[in-house]
């Protein structure tokens, strides 16, 4: 079985991940770990420890440290109203929504903002990149996503809740850096060297880029054809800024990074009092804040690392908290945060172990270097921690053969993929090689990319912007089945499961680790799947219109959307009857592309009604049919299936609904069809019935704007439907 280190080796030679740094110690200083692999793509030179890496939000932590410095100086208080140093912050007003002409509705500032507010993210800032309203404050404005120079130029939106009420990862530390240099009298550079970096022997560290330009290690991305990493060649993260930005802005090398985990591991004295650094690790938000921060971390891909949903979460002085004992290898306390850059750290008081990963990729939290990084930190703890001590046996690292030893701790049962499971026969996790060399291929069309593969059978495209929208509306439907991942009775127990069309993998990857006993094979003509799953997780490319291969049966195989995929409906529900077990369910949820209206209120005109009907009747020429979702019922009838059901649930266009709940899965709902309006039309209406791009365009920014009017009540059917093979079949 190949070691970590060579999975990591084998993974940056074929260019599936860039390079990596990885660091870690322990409290005693007798364990101590670093590894480098790969090349700076820049130079085409083997990567050095004193390579200059762009930290990101690790900056957060160094601008944490600063402003406690200040408070143990009794310059600044945790609850101190901290907005009067700063006029600019001090006169920002609450965003409380839109009027029904789009205008921005805004309230004066009620509650203080406090330094324990902006050192935990629960002082009303946000990140236009993550909040919704403040795009569309933005959009009323005329503004684009904000590239400013300086803090205030770059984060000038108003606050989108009253401080303390709630949590959103935002601006908050570029806010802190401003109070710093205002309370202190120096820049935030200067202070930081003074009081932070120099103490530590951190010389690397800087907000001038230019100054450590000559080793900085260039920015890789993935490349959308090949899948491969490449050097990345657009705009650098910190692009014209000129400022110091406290939550994103500064450079340094990994070493030094370690130096600033090592002093809170060690609680030395060096950088903050052992109180202070104390309360660096205690929870800290209010609430309500907590409330929110849970939700958001419900759905926590928008962060880089590995963070389980488990509802333990809080947020310290300086990250992200481990608020209880559900997490695997990370005790209570563990402090840890990340960088957009993919950049990751954690310390673990309770266990006394620190630890950095390093690579330098954009975009964040991208999905290909997730797993190395779990898996870093896994491995980490069992290679540091005495064998009696640890809650598991050693972790798995990423992409180890199908024969490693399952994972006790978690109950999960690893498959038998000695099976030939399908015609293609290949399997993501077991042949990485292979699909990329046969299969990853993609081809332009409109500035959109299509798996070559599937052309004429799938008229969707395959990048990355679709596969971020199929992961948010993975979220609509989890809302919509209020946090239900199927509603079929009794699959519980189910010990095979089948995700037909499985997209990006995030169903079957999100069933397989609530039901760690069930293997889960998740199936798609397209690899667009992440390459590491739980070890009871696979991926199979293959046609499910093709003829069913599979010697073992199912005894639940589900699917989602597969409207405008299947050539022959009849044909597919036969393979799907056959392939159950006698009493194994089937459950189908798709999206019906028809607009509906309960008052009427649709215009005779509708652009968002023309857009529906010209892609349904698109598909409908070629025989791939859109109208699947009201259909499935009675197939499954036909076919001999029992106990079927049909519940049809409303996604409204936008948040128009009075009902809390409605109105959240409204506001969903919108930036699903934001982006899904190009994704259907652009590829259907170009190749099949011969429109211009131009012209695409123009009847989807109309539609656009329709249905973003809170007075047209416009919702879309969601059919789910449900059936059981007769136990006596």
């Amino acid at each position: 079985m190949p070691s970590f280190e060579e999975i990591i080796d084998a993974a940056v030679r074929n260019a599936d991940i860039p390079g990596v740094m990885l660091y870690a110690r322990d409290k005693s200083g007798d364990f101590q770990y670093s590894h480098i692999f790969g090349n700076n793509l820049k130079t085409n030179q083997p990567l050095a420890a004193d390579d200059i890496l762009t930290l990101a939000s690790v900056t957060k932590l160094l601008t944490t440290i600063a402003a406690l410095q200040l408070a143990e100086r009794g310059l600044l208080t945790l609850d101190g109203d901290v907005s009067k140093h700063l006029p600019a912050l001090a006169q920002k007003p609450v965003l409380t929504g839109f009027d029904d002409s789009g205008k921005p509705i805004e309230v004066p500032r009620r509650n203080p903002i406090t330094l324990r507010h902006l050192l935990t993210h629960s002082a009303g800032n946000s990140y236009d990149f993550l909040d919704g309203s403040t795009r569309e404050w933005q959009d009323y404005h005329g503004m684009k996503p904000t590239r400013g120079a300086t803090v205030e130029e770059r984060f000038p939106y108003p606050l989108i809740y009253e401080p303390g009420e709630s949590w959103a990862y935002s601006s908050s530390s570029d806010w802190l850096g401003r109070v710093i240099e205002e309370v202190s009298g120096k820049s935030l550079e200067a202070y930081m060297r003074e009081n932070v970096w120099n103490p530590i022997g951190a010389t690397s560290f800087t907000f001038d880029v230019e100054k450590v330009r000559p080793r900085l290690w260039g920015m890789n991305t993935r490349d959308r054809k090949t899948g491969k990493i490449v050097l990345h060649r657009g705009r650098e993260l910190n692009d014209k800024v000129t400022g110091c930005l406290g939550g994103q802005g500064v450079y340094g090398s990994a070493p030094d990074v370690m130096k600033v985990l090592e002093s809170l591991l060690l609680d030395d004295g060096k950088l903050l009092s052992p109180s202070t650094t104390a309360e660096m690790f205690k929870p800290q938000l209010s609430q309500k804040a907590k409330k929110s921060l849970l939700e958001a971390m419900e759905t926590p891909e928008w962060a880089v690392g590995h963070f389980p949903v488990t509802g333990e979460y809080d947020w310290g002085l300086g990250g992200l908290l481990v608020d209880g004992e559900k997490h695997p290898n990370r005790r209570y306390g563990t402090l840890m945060w990340s960088g957009a850059s993919n950049v990751f750290w954690w310390v673990d008081r309770q266990t006394g172990l620190c630890g950095f990963f390093a690579t330098q990729m954009l975009p964040a939290a991208e999905e290909g270097v997730r797993p190395f990084i779990k898996a870093f930190e896994d491995e980490i703890k069992a290679m540091a921690t005495p064998q009696e001590e640890t809650r598991s046996s050693p972790p798995a690292a990423p992409a180890a053969p199908a024969e490693q030893d399952e994972n006790p701790a978690t109950g999960i049962i690893a498959p038998d993929d000695s099976e030939v499971d399908s015609a293609v026969n290949v399997s993501i996790r077991d042949s990485l090689t292979s699909i990329r060399s046969s299969v990853l291929k993609f081809e332009d069309d409109n500035g959109r990319l299509y798996h070559s593969q599937s052309r004429g059978k799938y008229y969707f495209p395959h990048d990355n912007v679709e596969q971020d929208r199929l992961d948010l509306q993975h979220e609509l439907f989890i809302r919509t089945l209020q946090g239900q991942l199927c509603t079929c009775p009794k699959v519980a127990g189910a010990k095979r499961v089948l995700d037909l069309g499985t997209g990006t993998g995030i169903w079957a990857l999100e069933y397989a680790e609530c039901n760690p006993g069930a293997e889960v094979i998740g199936v798609d003509i397209s690899p667009v799947q992440p390459d590491f799953m739980p070890p009871n997780c696979s991926f199979e490319i293959d046609d499910i219109e093709k003829p069913w291969t599979w010697s073992k049966k199912f005894d639940f195989i589900f699917s989602r959307t597969l409207s405008g995929s299947i050539l022959n409906p009849v044909q597919l529900v036969d393979s799907i009857y056959n392939q159950l077990e006698p009493g194994g369910w089937f459950e189908a949820q798709d999206v019906c592309m028809e607009a509906r209206s309960d008052d009427n209120s649709i215009p005779n005109e509708s652009f968002l009604s023309q857009w529906a009907v010209e892609v349904v009747d698109a598909m409908d020429k070629i025989g791939r049919t859109l109208r699947l979702p009201t259909m499935w019922k009675q197939l499954l009838i036909d076919r001999g299936f029992t106990d079927v059901r049909e519940t049809i649930y409303k996604w409204p266009t936008n948040t128009w609904p009075r009902h809390r709940v409605m109105k959240d899965i409204g506001g969903w709902g919108l930036a699903n069809l934001d982006t899904f309006l190009e994704t259907a039309a652009l590829g259907t209406l170009t190749n099949i019935k011969g429109w211009s791009k131009e012209e695409v365009t123009v009847l989807c920014a109309k539609a656009r704007k329709e249905m973003r009017d809170p007075t047209i009540h416009v919702w879309w059917p969601v059919y789910v439907v449900s059936g059981r093979k007769p136990a006596t079949a």
